[in-house]
């Protein structure tokens, strides 16, 4: 478009782990983000409510009612952001990072041992399964009821000043960010 070559502009060097790690999360964070946000719309009014009766902070009523309340939502969207992140092979080989991806791949195909690979895979799903297991035990005692009956009246906090254009500037700066991402490479 500009008629540039090679060496006449300067971009980051995105094949790294750093580059890797921006692709990756801007693509897999609508998995979390999706999960997230219908666990934060289906909670129920009268919950967060009742922390403004007690005088509750929104920030405070946030950490203290509705992200436990989410938190299933967020373990969820976790687990399937990191199987999604093991299973990638694409990515990373484009990057050219070394991972246990590649491990696996390379011990199947370029030292023929299908065995060795197999035992790679395993255990990275031990180890997703130990996160969900510890995750899951960590919320063992933890009863958390939410009626069903949810008023369709709309409490949301509105957002003012500075804290609004910053949560804009966040979320289409996300959006933004992936489309350059996209379009540049």
């Amino acid at each position: 478009m500009f008629a540039w070559q090679a060496g006449d502009y300067w971009f980051p060097d995105i094949r790294t782990v750093g580059g890797a790690t921006v692709v990756l999360s801007l693509v897999l964070y609508p998995y979390v983000y999706l999960l997230c946000r219908a666990a934060f719309m289906e909670q129920n009014v009268s919950l967060l409510q009742s922390a403004r009766l007690l005088k509750c902070s929104p920030l405070e009523s946030f950490w203290r009612i509705s992200l436990p309340l989410a938190r299933p939502s967020i373990a969820v969207g976790l687990s399937l952001v990191a199987m999604e992140t093991i299973g990638d092979f694409g990515t990373v080989s484009y990057f050219a990072v070394s991972t246990l991806t590649t491990a696996v791949y390379d011990t199947w195909l370029g030292y023929s041992n299908l065995s060795a690979a197999a035992k790679i895979s395993a255990m990275m799903m031990v180890v997703i399964v130990l996160l969900l297991g510890a995750e899951r035990y960590s919320r063992r005692k933890q009863k958390l009821f939410q009626s069903q009956y949810n008023s369709h009246e709309d409490f949301r906090y509105e957002l003012r000043g500075w804290k609004k254009w910053a949560a804009l500037t966040w979320c289409w700066g996300l959006v933004s960010a992936a489309f350059i991402f996209r379009w540049v490479s």
